[in-house]
């Protein structure tokens, strides 16, 4: 008897094996890379505008799931206060803006880059997430008063990556400690 219990116990722990001798079995998720050559990274990105239309675009390694990117006016004068869990809208006297509707615009097999058309609007009224900014990233006074945060994820919809950039990286300290000042 204990030999039979022995013997499909053995069994058992062998049906969850590939020949690679990892513990995980074949497309298991929870056991894919998390770190190293198979990690998702920012490589790139910007904002420009041209026009009555801005765009946003990130560049990354491999294949990813979701891009965030928040804009904070850090550097308005009526900037108030610190960080805020803030998703667009008046965040401490300043304005803020969230986009998260990036689509794929160039993919091969080393780098995806997604992006973002907005159409520039001139009053925060009429500003809409996903449809629209505010903030004119061709004029110099409006680039160097705002903060950006992207966040990406990789196509399983797992945190990979972000960066921060702009007047005042520390806004999102909390959230990301990625400068690109840095690179």
């Amino acid at each position: 008897m204990k030999t039979l219990l022995l013997l499909g116990a053995a069994a058992l722990t062998l049906v969850g094996c590939d020949s690679s001798g990892s513990k995980c079995d074949t497309g298991d998720t929870a056991c894919e890379s998390t770190g190293g050559s198979d990690a998702v990274e920012i490589k790139g990105f910007n904002g420009d505008c041209s026009g009555s239309t801005c765009t946003w675009w990130v560049e990354a390694t491999g294949r990813t799931g979701q891009v965030e990117l928040d804009l904070v006016e850090t550097g308005d004068p009526s900037w108030s206060c610190g960080p805020s869990a803030a998703k667009g809208d008046l965040v401490c006297g300043a304005w803020s803006e969230f986009h998260n509707d990036f689509s794929l615009a160039d993919f091969d097999d080393e780098t995806e880059v997604k992006e973002i058309n907005l159409d520039l609007v001139g009053s925060f009224e009429d500003q809409v997430n996903n449809q629209s900014t505010l903030f004119d990233m061709s004029s110099g006074t409006i680039s160097n008063q705002i903060t950006m945060l992207f966040v990406v994820s990789d196509e399983n919809g797992d945190y990979a990556d972000c960066v921060t950039f702009g007047h005042d990286t520390s806004y999102f300290a909390d959230v990301c400690t990625n400068d690109a000042a840095d690179w």
